[in-house]
């Protein structure tokens, strides 16, 4: 059915996984035309992420957020954002905090076991940061979720 928005997610979820950037953002457009599902746009902006496309990639990990603030995997996105693209480590924490501590209790113990990670990579740099401002805001290891 062309009309299945969760076709089209789909499809970009496999496109991705083989790395097939620029079919999997056209697939995610494309399922966002038909239902304007918060899940898709952090899809997107993932994808633009891992494409180097930062401004577009900010923009939807924002509109996911915009649409459900309750998604603490838009949150963790946007930390990463934060830390990797504007190396902003007080922006960075905030987010990764309030991800964190929102987690539900029903998430995938995958998805906790990221937002955990990346918690302890970006409180550790938050922390040294603190303490010396000279502390470059270098932070490896971050994970970004679809």
């Amino acid at each position: 059915n062309k009309d299945e928005d969760k076709l089209y997610y789909n499809l970009a979820l496999a496109n991705i996984n083989i790395e097939n950037f620029d079919d999997a953002i056209e697939d995610l457009k494309k399922a966002i035309s038909i239902n304007n599902n918060y899940k898709y746009y952090r899809a997107l902006g993932t994808t633009y992420f891992n494409k180097g496309d930062y401004e577009d990639a900010i923009e939807n990990i924002r509109k996911a957020y915009s649409l459900n603030e309750k998604d603490v995997l838009s949150l963790n996105n946007a930390a990463c954002y934060y830390a990797m693209v504007e190396h902003d480590i007080w922006r960075a924490y905030s987010n990764i905090e309030s991800a964190y501590k929102d987690m539900p209790s029903d998430l995938d113990e995958s998805l906790k076991e990221i937002i955990t990670t990346n918690y302890d990579l970006i409180k550790n740099l938050y922390d040294k940061y603190v303490n010396d401002e000279s502390t470059p805001i270098i932070v490896d290891g971050l994970k970004l979720i679809y």
